[in-house]
């Protein structure tokens, strides 16, 4: 597929598609910093509007909402926030909104394969995340964690922010482990065993997600 990518602000294309000069998809987030996939393939740099002119054919976009680490500052995709096969819109701009409060095309707080429990929206977790912190115990916060994981998804963004609530690594395995058969994007899962201080941990968790996989093929 021939691309040409141009990141530009929402006026400047929508001016520009009206003197019908160009045609293409345009999304938009609304308000925090997204990247954009075409194929699996990154197309932009965080943004909050990436356009995508010439476009062909029938593709796979997948728009993220950015998580930066702390230590590095580096940005790397975070809860999927829009997942679609989008056609040639022929000589038109199609706009595709996507953010945790807008979004008509797709809904990223429900799973995106059948047979998958509910996924907290942002409030829903921010509240969570609070009650959990507000636990003494480490033990009290594992069994509030184990009853929500009865009937609830997370993301592996989600998973994060909670296993960094412990101190040692192995309470962050434990919690790792219980977590995996939930996570609705275990692609991303890598960030959360990457987030363990010892490399033999982290390979112990490796490991383990191995196994959870060999033992499902």
């Amino acid at each position: 597929m021939r691309k040409v990518i141009i990141t530009l602000c929402f006026l400047f294309v929508a001016f520009v598609a009206q003197a019908g000069r160009i045609s293409g998809i345009n999304i938009q987030s609304s308000g925090e910093a997204i990247l954009v996939f075409v194929d699996g393939e990154q197309i932009c740099t965080p943004t909050e509007t990436c356009f995508i002119a010439n476009y062909s054919g029938r593709h796979r976009i997948e728009v993220y909402a950015v998580r930066y680490i702390p230590r590095t500052g580096q940005s790397v995709k975070g809860d999927l926030l829009f997942q679609e096969w989008v056609s040639n819109p022929g000589m038109n701009i199609r706009d595709i909104r996507v953010g945790y409060n807008d979004r008509p095309d797709f809904c990223p707080d429900r799973p995106v394969r059948p047979g998958y429990d509910v996924v907290m929206n942002r409030t829903e977790f921010d509240r969570f995340l609070r009650t959990v912190k507000d636990k003494h115990f480490d033990s009290d916060r594992n069994k509030l964690i184990e009853t929500t994981l009865v009937s609830t998804g997370f993301t592996s963004d989600q998973c994060l922010q909670l296993v960094n609530l412990f101190s040692f690594d192995s309470e962050k395995i434990k919690l790792m482990q219980a977590m995996y058969p939930r996570i609705v994007d275990k692609p991303n899962f890598y960030l959360v065993i990457e987030s363990l201080t010892f490399q033999s941990d982290k390979n112990k968790m490796n490991e383990f997600v191995r196994k959870y996989h060999n033992q499902r093929n």
